[in-house]
């Protein structure tokens, strides 16, 4: 799906192509440079995941770098035995861990018990009604930290630090 048919199907919304525009006006050449044209590119992710999750469709999202050995759908589905559970699960997600002992240790649940990061490098979200609100809870905040108002952190009128994977941290914490 084109990101130009993303903007044409939300033209009502702040999220248009013109509501869009400033945002993405940022920097083109390196928007991971750019705050605001970083979270400008979240945004348009959260109405991409949007629209597939208003479709029916299961979103499994990775990041260029991320590099599959197997085919994930087997465990996200839970049915793998030790992953039974993620079949219940409406978000999974990865963590910036790299301890790959510590994350698999069932003594301490894995790195979900340290002040480790969740990662948006991989994600998974379940076609229902709570992740769309979730993912359109997320395009809101990211619309207004593009904005920067005091709310969204501003200092001397500029966002930073914020990124669609902060906001995400600050919702599922």
């Amino acid at each position: 799906i084109p990101v130009h048919a993303v903007h044409r199907d939300n033209a009502d919304s702040a999220n248009s192509r013109e509501g869009l525009s400033g945002v993405m006006g940022a920097n083109m050449a390196n928007l991971r440079g750019s705050d605001k044209g970083f979270a400008g590119l979240g945004v348009l992710k959260t109405l991409f995941i949007q629209r597939l999750l208003r479709e029916g469709r299961d979103v499994l999202i990775s990041d260029t770098d991320t590099a599959w050995f197997k085919d994930p759908r087997p465990i996200v589905y839970g049915r793998v035995a030790e992953y039974a559970d993620f079949a219940l699960a409406d978000l999974l997600i990865s963590t910036d861990c790299i301890d790959s002992t510590d994350d698999e240790s069932a003594k301490n649940s894995g790195c979900w018990n340290t002040p480790v990061q969740k990662n948006t490098g991989m994600m998974f979200f379940r076609a229902n009604n709570r992740s769309i609100t979730f993912v359109h809870e997320w395009e809101e905040r990211l619309v207004m930290y593009t904005k920067c108002p005091p709310e969204a952190g501003a200092k001397n009128g500029k966002c930073e630090g914020y990124n669609d994977q902060n906001l995400l941290n600050e919702m599922i914490e």
